[in-house]
């Protein structure tokens, strides 16, 4: 499942299928190459559960950690807002998932969902991607997507989404939600997205664990597509706003598959392969001068490749 959700603003990034996962405020490594080795988990860990088919009821407080282990190939800007790729094997890869309660303007009981995911390239830098989604859980235990956001930034509400995932887990049961509609306006900038869903619990199976148990799992495919559209508001002394007569600026497209090996009663998958794709643009330099405006962008393309293992649930 991926809860990884797209970025509405340069810096808002994909919610991971589980719910899977695009990135706000990251430290991006600057170095290219591949390690002699990856970070070496190839099985999760053994967590005792209940089996079945339903799902549990997620509470405030609620922690999920992964072991990563895949490949990254991603544009970034040097100091000189020149395009350079970094592309490697991972390292050091972990994902965090926690349960908090939202903020107030979401109805009450909606759960704010912060995923962290944290990885070394070869000679780089730690990159930390971090990622926001606002969920519902229905009384049947369904889970609805109601927004998105990044880094306290951006409360994106969305409307006429369905559950992204099921209540009760059952041979070929699938879900889709048609495109929502998302409208922002975060500090300085206003926008619009859209967002396609799917889920589709395929059949159940086994997979061993590190510790010898073997889960009994539900196998689902997941998919999501996220398309952002980008203005800026131009503020001047902090109160006159110019509503730049430009059209939308900055673009972002992602696509999300994901193939995950669900334990309900765990509440998440307990392995996940992600193939996330995103295409975006970067704002290079801009001039205002009311009521002209002028500015040159730039593509910014990433390819993600990642396996998770979970590690311990709280």
């Amino acid at each position: 499942m991926n809860m990884r959700k797209s970025h509405p603003l340069k810096q808002l990034i994909p919610l991971l299928p589980l719910l899977a996962l695009a990135g706000c405020g990251g430290t991006d490594g600057l170095s290219n190459g591949y390690p002699t080795s990856p970070s070496g988990a190839t099985k999760p860990v053994w967590i005792p559960n209940s089996g079945g088919s339903a799902m549990a009821t997620w509470a405030v407080g609620n922690v999920w950690k992964y072991a990563v282990s895949g490949t990254v190939t991603k544009d970034y800007l040097n100091a000189s807002n020149a395009v350079q790729t970094m592309s490697g094997q991972i390292t050091n890869g972990t994902l965090v998932r926690s349960v908090s309660a939202a903020p107030s303007a979401f109805p009450a009981g909606t759960f704010q969902v912060t995923e962290s995911l944290t990885y070394t390239i070869q000679g780089s830098v730690p990159t930390v991607e971090t990622y926001q989604h606002y969920v519902s859980q229905g009384s049947d235990g369904s889970l609805t997507d109601l927004g998105v956001g990044a880094d306290g930034i951006g409360v994106l509400f969305s409307t006429g989404t369905g559950p992204i995932v099921p209540g009760t887990f059952a041979q070929n049961k699938n879900l889709s939600t048609q495109p929502s509609g998302i409208t922002f306006n975060p500090v300085g900038d206003a926008g619009e997205a859209s967002l396609l869903q799917s889920f589709a619990p395929l059949s159940q199976s086994t997979l061993a664990s590190q510790g010898g148990n073997s889960y009994t799992v539900w196998n689902s495919h997941s998919s999501e597509t996220q398309t952002w559209n980008q203005e800026w508001l131009y503020y001047v002394g902090g109160a006159t706003q110019y509503d730049l007569p430009v059209g939308w600026l900055l673009n972002w497209t992602t696509n999300i598959s994901t193939n995950d090996f669900w334990v309900p009663s765990l509440g998440a998958p307990v392995k996940s392969h992600w193939d996330i794709n995103e295409s975006d643009n970067a704002l290079i330099t801009w001039t205002f001068k009311a009521p002209s405006f002028t500015y040159t962008s730039t593509p910014l393309n990433k390819v993600e490749s990642l396996d998770l293992y979970l590690v311990s649930r709280s």
